[in-house]
C-alpha cells in the first residue's frame, strides 16, 4: 500500500514536466524541496555544472520544459531502493527530451499520511 502511494507521488514529478502542470509540484513536493544535478551537452560533449534549484525554480522549469513538445510519452523505469516509516528512496529513468534519458534519485518524506518529494538528484544518461 505504501509503495503505491509513493509511486503515485513519484509519477507526478515527470507528469508535471510533461504537462507543464505546476499544481502537481505544489501538491507533491515539500515547501523546501530541491533538485540537484547536471545535464550533459550532447553537442559539445561536455557536462554542465552541478546546480541546485529550489522549489520556485523547479516550478519555473516545469512551466516551460515541454512548450515545444520535446518530451515523449512517459515510459518510467523505476527502482524502489528503500522504504522506511518516514522516508523512501526511489530511482527513476526516463526520456526527458526525445532520445535523451535522465536518471533521477528521489528522496521522499512522509508527513502525516502523505508522501512528499523533498530532494531530487539527477544527471543525464550518457
Amino acid at each position: 500500500m505504501e509503495q503505491n502511494k509513493i509511486m503515485n507521488v513519484v509519477k507526478s514529478y515527470p507528469e508535471a514536466f510533461k504537462f507543464m502542470d505546476t499544481t502537481l509540484i505544489d501538491k507533491n513536493f515539500t515547501k523546501n524541496a530541491s533538485k540537484t544535478g547536471a545535464l550533459y551537452n550532447y553537442e559539445t560533449q561536455e557536462w554542465g555544472e552541478v546546480t541546485t534549484t529550489n522549489i520556485e525554480e523547479i516550478k519555473k522549469w516545469v512551466a516551460v520544459h515541454n512548450k515545444e513538445n520535446v518530451m515523449p510519452d512517459i515510459h518510467l523505469e523505476f527502482q524502489m531502493i528503500d522504504i522506511q516509516d518516514k522516508i523512501a528512496f526511489v530511482k527513476i529513468e526516463l526520456e526527458w527530451v526525445k532520445n535523451i534519458k535522465g536518471s533521477d534519485y528521489i528522496l521522499l518524506v512522509k508527513k502525516g499520511n502523505e508522501w512528499l518529494i523533498d530532494k531530487i538528484y539527477y544527471q543525464s544518461i550518457v
